[in-house]
């Protein structure tokens, strides 16, 4: 049996973190994100969240979902 999930946008059930409707907008966050950070190597996820759209809830899910890595 596949693990399920609930899409870390939307919520919908799904066999993957990141249902196939959101798979386009989590990819759009993570570029954002990756941005961010490569500009500011030393923000941290409140820094992210104030100064990009990215809803904190989904900066955490890509976090947790090993997208990235936090920094120590």
């Amino acid at each position: 049996m596949r693990q399920q999930y609930n899409c870390i946008i939307c919520g919908r059930v799904s066999d993957q973190p990141f249902c196939q409707g959101c798979m386009d907008k989590a990819k759009q966050y993570y570029d954002t994100i990756s941005a961010f950070i490569k500009a500011n190597p030393n923000a941290t996820v409140m820094e992210i969240y104030n100064s990009t759209s990215v809803p904190l809830s989904v900066i955490r899910g890509i976090i947790q979902i090993g997208w990235m890595e936090p920094s120590n």
